[in-house]
């Protein structure tokens, strides 16, 4: 990671733009488009510097829906990202400014030694990092490439939570035209204790359970 990829002036950006769209982001998700949360009551103990480890990754709105689901307090967070993926300027300028910070990760998922300690020197500044098990949209659970990650941040003191997504397979309906449950939502789990708990294990449990 590179010092220009932390620059404060996309901390700023990701700060004004994660803030201005807060409200319209929560109603157009937790309102219109019947989406819900389940935190974790510990949560309202939490601040920053926090590590939101979230999963699975399946939409290029995971990074508009976890920020507009955790305290305005917590914001702006500041998304990990493959850097294979700013692959043009545009687009490079736009996940920069909503605060993506450009990552090197092997196909497993793992972070560069050098990358967690800039990863975790940056977090202890204040900061609220997010991180997805793989950035490439492809889901899958956390697992070991992750484990240094974790157990350095919680060495360190900081805050790491398990944010996990379940999305509804239906056909998308506007919360007025359906009196179906919820089946889309965001659950935040307790902030982890143990710094050997699989991440992927309490992920799956911070998710809720469906009937079968």
């Amino acid at each position: 990671m590179r010092k220009t990829d932390t620059h404060p002036l996309f901390t700023a950006s990701a700060w004004l733009l994660q803030h201005l769209s807060y409200r319209l982001c929560r109603w157009y998700f937790f309102r219109l488009q019947d989406w819900t949360i389940n935190a974790s009551p510990l949560m309202r103990q939490v601040h920053k510097p926090v590590i939101l480890a979230t999963a699975p990754h399946l939409s290029h709105s995971d990074v508009i829906i976890v920020p507009a689901s955790i305290p305005l307090r917590l914001l702006p967070v500041r998304w990990l990202a493959d850097r294979k993926i700013f692959n043009n300027r545009l687009k490079t300028l736009w996940f920069k400014l909503w605060g993506a910070i450009p990552i090197n990760r092997d196909p497993s998922g793992s972070f560069e030694p050098d990358d967690i300690r800039w990863i975790l020197e940056f977090a202890q500044q204040g900061k609220c990092i997010g991180v997805f098990p793989e950035c490439c949209l492809v889901g899958g659970p956390f697992g070991d490439p992750h484990r240094d990650l974790v157990v350095s941040a919680l060495k360190r003191g900081i805050s790491v939570l398990p944010v996990g997504l379940v999305r509804d397979t239906r056909t998308p309906q506007l919360h007025f035209l359906s009196s179906a449950e919820h089946k889309s939502q965001v659950s935040i789990g307790d902030p982890l204790s143990d710094a050997a708990d699989l991440l992927d294990a309490l992920v799956s449990e911070c998710l809720p359970q469906t009937d079968a």
